[in-house]
Parts: C-alpha cells; sequence; structure tokens
C-alpha cells in the first residue's frame, strides 16, 4: 500500500514530504472496510433504485453508503445532515426516504435541480393531475410541429444528436413549455427533471473521463423513451412516499460559503446539523462542467459552452485552466506541487515533446487544496461538538507521485478543531494503464477512503 511504495520505490525525492505523508499514514488510524465498502462508492448501484436511478450520475456513489453512514452517526430527530456537494441527490434523498431532514448545496444548476426535484413530497391530487396530464403531454407531442425557434436556441449542442433525436428532444421541451402557466411550478418541473433526466442516453455522447466521448444513442424513439421515464418517476413517488413533514433544501450554492446556507437555511428546517457527509470533486484534473454541458444548455442555465464558465469558476479548483492563483499553501501542498513539477522534464524528454497540460497540474493541486481548506474550516463554522463529519475522496497520481488527498484533508482538519477518528479505506482506487506502465506500483498504491473526523 502507501507507506510500502514509499519505502521501495522512492514515490517522492522531497525527504520532507516522504517523511510528512509516512508519519500522516502511521499516525491515523486507517481501517481496512474495502470488502464491506468496495461497491458502495460506485453510482451503479443504484441504476434500477427507486429515485436514485432517475438520473446517471457518474460521479455518485451508491445510496446504501449513505445509509450505512446515517446508521454510524446516530442522526436524532432534531438533527438534519448537510452535504455540501449534493450531486445528484444521493445523501439528501436517501436522508429524507430514512424519516430525516437534510440541506444539499451543489455548484452545478442541474445536479441542484434534480435534487430538489427527487426531494419533494407528491400528494395524492398531486400524482393524479402529472398522470393526467402525462397522457395529454405525450399526444401533443405526436401532433405539434417544431418551432424553429427552439431549434435555433439550441443549436449548440445540436452536434451531440442525430437529427431526429434532437428535434423530438427539443419538442418535447417546447410542448413542456407551452404547457407551463397551466401547471402548478412543483408540477412543471417533475416533467422537465424527466427530460432533463433523458438527455444523455438519447445523445451520441457519454460521460467518460474528462468530458464526453462519441459513443451513438441506442435510443429509436424519444418520445417513448421519455414516457418510460416519466412512468419510473410516478412508480417511485406513488410507491416510496416522502413525508410532507420533513422540510429539506435543496440550493445551488458555493460549498466554499456554507455557512451562509447553513444559517440562511436552518431556521426553516428548525433543526441542529447533526453530520456533513460529502464526497467532493477529486484532484483528477477532471472538469466536471465538460461531462455535463448538455444538461446545462438545454435545462437553460447557460445560453452557451462560454456561459458555462460562471459556475466552472465557482467550483472546487480539481480541473486545469482555473486562471486565479493561490499564493498561500501549506508547506506540505507546496511540497506537494514541487515534486509534480520537478519531475515534469524527465517526461518530456522521454517523450520528446513540451506537455502543457500536466505543467498545470502543481497550481491545480495548490487550488484544490486551497480551496478544500475553506470547506473544512466552513464546516467547523458550522457542526456542532461531538459531530461527525464524513468525507468520500480519492486518491490520485501523477508522473508516479501519488496524492493522498485523504491524509492531506485529515491533516488540514486539524488546523480547524476536528479531531481524525479514523480513515476508512474503501477500494484500491484505479489510475491510468499508462501510468501503472510506467510506476507498476500504482496498480495496489491508491485508495478511496472515508475520512472521518469529529468536531472537538
Amino acid at each position: 500500500m502507501l507507506n510500502d511504495a514509499i519505502e521501495n520505490y522512492g514515490v517522492y525525492s522531497n525527504q520532507q514530504l516522504k517523511d510528512f505523508i509516512y508519519n500522516l499514514e502511521n499516525k491515523y488510524n486507517v481501517t481496512d472496510e474495502v470488502e464491506f465498502f468496495n461497491q458502495l462508492v460506485n453510482f451503479s448501484k443504484n441504476k434500477d433504485v427507486p429515485y436514485h436511478g432517475w438520473f446517471k450520475y457518474r460521479e455518485g456513489f451508491s445510496y446504501t453508503l449513505i445509509k450505512e453512514l446515517l446508521k454510524r452517526c446516530g442522526l436524532k430527530e432534531n438533527e438534519y445532515v448537510l452535504d455540501p456537494f449534493c450531486g445528484c441527490g444521493t445523501t439528501v434523498v436517501e436522508a429524507k426516504l430514512n424519516g430525516l431532514s437534510a440541506i444539499g448545496i451543489d455548484i452545478n444548476p442541474v445536479s441542484a435541480f434534480i435534487s430538489e426535484v427527487k426531494c419533494q413530497s407528491y400528494n395524492d391530487e398531486e400524482i393524479s393531475l402529472i398522470k393526467t396530464f402525462e397522457s395529454k403531454i405525450i399526444e401533443q407531442i405526436k401532433i405539434t410541429k417544431i418551432d424553429e425557434e427552439y431549434i435555433e436556441k439550441y443549436k449548440e449542442v445540436k452536434k451531440f444528436f442525430n437529427e431526429d433525436n434532437f428535434e423530438k428532444l427539443i419538442l418535447i421541451r417546447q410542448v413542456l413549455d407551452s404547457n407551463k402557466k397551466k401547471l402548478k411550478p412543483k408540477i412543471y418541473e417533475f416533467f422537465l427533471c424527466a427530460y432533463v433526466c433523458i438527455i444523455e442516453e438519447v445523445s451520441d455522447r457519454k460521460r467518460d473521463g474528462n468530458g464526453l466521448k462519441t459513443s451513438k444513442s441506442k435510443i429509436n424513439n424519444v418520445t417513448d423513451y421519455y414516457l418510460e421515464k416519466l412512468n419510473e418517476m410516478v412508480s417511485d413517488i406513488e410507491s416510496n412516499r416522502i413525508s410532507k413533514n420533513l422540510v429539506s433544501i435543496v440550493e445551488r450554492g458555493d460549498a466554499m460559503k456554507l455557512s451562509e446556507t447553513v444559517n440562511k437555511y436552518t431556521p426553516k428546517i428548525d433543526k441542529t446539523i447533526g453530520a456533513i457527509m460529502y464526497s467532493p470533486p477529486y484532484a483528477n484534473s477532471f472538469d466536471y462542467f465538460e461531462s455535463y454541458k448538455m444538461e446545462v444548455i438545454l435545462a437553460d442555465y447557460a445560453t452557451n459552452m462560454k456561459r458555462i464558465k460562471k459556475y466552472r469558476q465557482q467550483a472546487i479548483e480539481s480541473f486545469i485552466g482555473r486562471p486565479d492563483i493561490r499564493v498561500d499553501n501549506r508547506k506540505f501542498i507546496d511540497w506537494m506541487a514541487l515534486e509534480i513539477e520537478k519531475a515534469i522534464p524527465e517526461k518530456e524528454a522521454r517523450t520528446g515533446r513540451k506537455d502543457s497540460r500536466t505543467r498545470k497540474v502543481p497550481k491545480m493541486i495548490k487550488g484544490y487544496f486551497a480551496d478544500m481548506e475553506k470547506v473544512i474550516s466552513e464546516s467547523s463554522d458550522v457542526l456542532p461538538s461531538g459531530k461527525k463529519c464524513y468525507i468520500v475522496v480519492d486518491q490520485s497520481a501523477y508522473l508516479g507521485k501519488i496524492v493522498p488527498t485523504d491524509l492531506f484533508l485529515a491533516a488540514i482538519a486539524e488546523y480547524y478543531g476536528f479531531k481524525v477518528n479514523e480513515i476508512i479505506m474503501c477500494r484500491i482506487a484505479k489510475t491510468s494503464g499508462q501510468q501503472i506502465q510506467l510506476y507498476p506500483y500504482l496498480r495496489d498504491s491508491l485508495r478511496e477512503s472515508i475520512v472521518v473526523l469529529e468536531k472537538i
């Protein structure tokens, strides 16, 4: 594992960094629960689960992981759970299905929207209205001619679809909008959510790595597929009722300004924070907005690709290309960034070409941990003493240099009044085949883990 790689393979040239990481690994209680958690940090387990299966969120984790953490932290009836990176709502939805309130925050407006719709409680009258309107809207889609203004409005993403699927998808949106005034906002948003949830499957793109890869859609009839999604969602809200007495809130917001959201909404929930649970973006150079740009535009959160930049600039710096520079970092973060920087010339000599992308990684590493320190600081400000914070995170590697994200976040947390109870090893983390070929020790040296913190 990590210590073996440090001792036997000379991962780090900086002795101070080497000693620091080695000491952290030995200092913290790193527990092996791979057998239990291995499949729980994978979103694929949510595929056919009520609510959780509505939208394919590649970066998410299994609902059973949250169920387990909720059991371990022992929330009381007068407490709620907080997730500052709620994604498509696994934590907030699972909390509500288990009779608990929650606040969820996400910088991605599509994620926040889907999470909010999932968290709604639907009564018999509303479900009946949805069913009645469902048949009407499908009939309207079949007889309505597409408005060229809609084609023009979404032309920037047209290239991601075959022509027929694109036009049928846009027609669904056109018909929904034409009925918007007739429906309660809550019902309109339910139908709009179903529309957003089918976008990837009817497109010729699939989320993969740092963006979208070309993959022809297997959906031949978009209208029928939309109807299937609606029926799935209606079945879920009818068979798995969320109590109307549970108040939960989801907001598009900034995790680095966590206390603002907590102070704003805690009085409305009328409970105190019992636990914080989240999985932040990983320090893997992935631009998560690149993967969800079709949904962001087709859901009207940005008029074009350039407009997505405003969300990207507010996100945790887990990707390369951010223009702002952090000048104040922990020494061990500067050591880590310099370690990667010093390894770049060897790679460029080996390949015979300048690696502009990897040259940006050291800055990204500094930005990532500076941003995450803000989140941890804010978490400490709002979390009562004795309560726990769970961070699900992945280690990463660049040019063979292991970035022990879990250890670094744990070390940072100690500056803000947290005790590190344990670091739970959930599974061996993957890296690229190219890295493993050059640095074989990476095959079993990286881990995905849960950092368990307790506010002192």
